[in-house]
């Protein structure tokens, strides 16, 4: 979702709207895949907001908050969401 507010003007009123409108996954109309957004907590970049709202938006979407995770912890191969990740897959 980081690529998606750079390639948007990185700003919460967009630059380029039309653009915002075709890669904001809030934005986009539900697929009918299943969508899975993991969010850190304490992410101070990007509120946990935007991931809950993307979540609400797509049936098939899971919100899942990784706690006191920040903007990266997400990636981590030892952090909360791949913990959480490698257990739903098994």
């Amino acid at each position: 979702m980081a690529v998606v507010g750079h390639s948007a003007g990185g700003c919460a009123r967009p630059v380029r709207p039309g653009l915002y409108a075709v890669t904001s996954p809030v934005e986009m109309a539900d697929g009918g895949v299943p969508v899975l957004a993991i969010h850190g907590a304490a992410d101070e970049v990007v509120p946990a907001e935007f991931s809950r709202t993307c979540a609400k938006s797509h049936a098939l979407a899971e919100f899942v908050e990784s706690p006191g995770g920040d903007h990266f912890s997400v990636i981590e191969p030892d952090g909360h969401a791949r913990k959480w990740l490698r257990e739903k897959l098994s």
